[in-house]
């Protein structure tokens, strides 16, 4: 399926929609489908050999279309991720996947309470690596140049930084692009489960 023919809906719904009509067994489906109605064709077409000629060339060119296409845009959304991991901070990340998951919340206090709540609690969790838990915590607090401790002190002194930022993460998690690359990514994991259940059936 063309990401083109996506319905014009916000980027969660979107994503929803993609992942949902690219999920195997709805894409196994499919292609049971398309192999009766080739076959149906060919056999409509069985007396006319020209006319059987071309619609064999235009499945093939079909299918190397839809490699081509599929091959691109999955480049497209590989750069994309790359991007964004290379010029936004690691806590842009874990704001765009709260607003994701709690669409209603996404005020400045709100996201600043669950900020300054994971970084408690990976430094609660870290006690005994102090290594780790510096490294983990300075991930999630503001961005250095800041000079803010926490999301509470950024929004107390920083808060138009804050505003931007949040406002940056939240049109981001709502955006078609990357709502498509979480449900790709989601339905790789899920086809690769797959696989290793099957895998570990077939060994028992």
């Amino acid at each position: 399926m063309s990401w083109s023919r996506l319905p014009t809906l916000d980027g969660v719904k979107a994503g929803k929609h993609w992942l949902a009509n690219l999920e195997p067994t709805k894409e196994a489906r499919r292609r049971r489908g398309f192999a009766e109605s080739k076959q149906r064709i060919e056999a409509a077409l069985k007396g006319d050999k020209n006319l059987s000629i071309a619609f064999r060339g235009v499945i093939e060119i079909a299918r190397w279309q839809g490699r081509v296409d599929g091959l691109r845009e999955g480049l497209e959304l590989h750069e994309y991720g790359e991007r964004i991991l290379e010029k936004k901070p690691r806590v842009f990340h874990s704001v765009v996947k709260y607003a994701i998951t709690h669409p209603e919340n996404v005020s400045a206090p709100e996201i600043c309470d669950y900020l300054d709540h994971q970084i408690s609690r990976i430094g609660a969790q870290y006690q005994s690596a102090e290594e780790a838990t510096k490294d983990a915590t300075e991930r999630m607090r503001p961005p250095e140049d800041w000079g803010c401790e926490t999301w509470n002190e950024a929004l107390k002194n920083k808060r138009n930084n804050v505003d931007v930022f949040f406002h940056e993460a939240t049109k981001e998690a709502c955006s078609t692009t990357y709502n498509k690359l979480c449900a790709w990514a989601t339905w790789g994991l899920k086809s690769k489960n797959k696989k290793k259940v099957r895998a570990a059936g077939s060994e028992g």
